[in-house]
């Protein structure tokens, strides 16, 4: 288990996603389709 008083987080950003993806249907969708990627969504809701 973690200790949560030294956990260290990340920081959060605003990005551009096309930086990352440069096209939607052939590298994000494939990307969010991913099993985690996916998971990681549906707890996000």
């Amino acid at each position: 288990m973690t200790d949560p008083i030294n956990q260290q987080l990340g920081e959060i950003s605003s990005a551009d996603p096309r930086s990352v993806w440069e096209r939607e249907d052939r590298d994000f969708t494939p990307w969010l389709f991913q099993e985690d990627q996916l998971a990681a969504l549906g707890l996000a809701c």
